[in-house]
């Protein structure tokens, strides 16, 4: 049911159960306003029938179940249609809701947040697992999922380029073969961050704690390894056709692409900064993207990474970059500082 513009499905048959769950307006406008979205996106092919893919025509990222029928399965959308002329779903004017910024959600696992122009969700999560399908370690176990910046999924197994690590920790043992987030041994959901442990090897164990700070997020890795390392910290995937500028550092990143920026900062100063190209298609929503990735290394022992991350939709993209989020230790507690807004993480 996931298919593009089917989500409108839901809004239809509530109309079509006369359940008024929102005021009618505002489920005309959930419904109408994600089929007006999808319209206008590359979803048809040159003679009109729909392709599998999301943004565009995308067979990397399709299920072993997918058909060329499947993209159809969104046509349950058009329920509404039944309905008769002097429904309130039609006689209604659509209205926006109106939706908190911060939204925790335990009993999904999640944090949600939107941006204060309404034009970007990100939705961060914790705990979720599936075996069933492919790509799931990218589909269900990635830090934050983006309306923008959409996720990506790998290509092939060796290197970064061929993985397209975004918002994920690769952990590699030099050998190019990375591997990210797959099922986490325990995890917690807070109101202001989200919390796993999760084992790339018997022998490596990783506590995360990701603090949703719209537009940036702040990510900590508490790494304990009898293994060396090779650590890649990715942010948010960003066109790369057309007209963008970098802005590059040691210890940070910036890709400025129309109205779009993606960025990382390494907060402690032991990550090294660099823009990932990965392959083509490998990004639901652009055929060709940008990672802005933090690059560590670390032996056998304990090792601490801090990573600020940036995704957002924002004219006024300079100012944004240079007001980072800030961390500072105090005994066993890291205390994360943006704006007016202080967290604390006491280990």
């Amino acid at each position: 049911m996931t298919y593009r513009f089917a989500q409108s499905a839901f809004w239809g048959a509530l109309a079509l159960a006369n359940i008024e769950a929102l005021p009618w307006g505002e489920i005309k406008h959930f419904c109408l306003q994600n089929l007006r979205h999808w319209f206008k996106q590359a979803i048809f092919s040159a003679n009109g029938v729909l392709t599998i893919g999301y943004y565009y025509r995308n067979l990397i990222m399709a299920e072993g179940y997918n058909a060329f029928g499947s993209p159809y399965w969104a046509l349950k959308s058009f329920i509404f249609l039944s309905l008769p002329d002097d429904h309130p779903f039609w006689t209604s004017d659509e209205a926006v809701s109106q939706t908190p910024s911060h939204l925790v959600i335990p009993e999904a696992r999640m944090i949600l947040q939107r941006d204060e122009t309404g034009q970007q969700v990100q939705l961060f999560t914790v705990g979720q697992h599936c075996e069933l399908h492919a790509y799931a370690e990218a589909k269900y176990e990635k830090f934050v999922y983006s309306s923008v910046f959409g996720f990506s999924v790998a290509k092939g197994m060796i290197g970064l380029k061929q993985g397209a690590f975004d918002n994920t920790l690769a952990v590699s043992e030099g050998d190019g073969y990375y591997r990210s987030r797959y099922g986490v041994t325990s995890y917690k959901v807070e109101p202001d961050f989200l919390y796993s442990v999760w084992k790339p090897w018997h022998d490596v164990q990783i506590k995360t704690y990701v603090i949703p700070l719209m537009p940036w997020h702040v990510r900590l890795h508490f790494i304990e390894t009898q293994r060396s390392l090779a650590l890649a910290d990715g942010g948010f995937a960003i066109q790369t056709e057309g007209e963008s500028f970098i802005l590059q550092s040691e210890e940070s990143l910036a890709y400025y692409q129309a109205k779009t920026i993606s960025g990382v900062v390494s907060l402690l100063g032991d990550q090294k900064s660099e823009l990932i190209r990965p392959e083509p298609n490998t990004n639901l929503f652009h055929c060709k993207t940008g990672i802005p990735t933090l690059i560590s290394q670390c032996v056998q022992g304990n090792f601490v990474m801090a990573s600020a991350i940036l995704g957002s939709v924002n004219q006024n993209k300079e100012s944004l970059w240079t007001e980072k989020p800030q961390i500072k230790k105090l005994g066993h507690t890291y205390q994360i500082i943006f704006r007016k807004k202080r967290i604390e993480i006491m280990l």
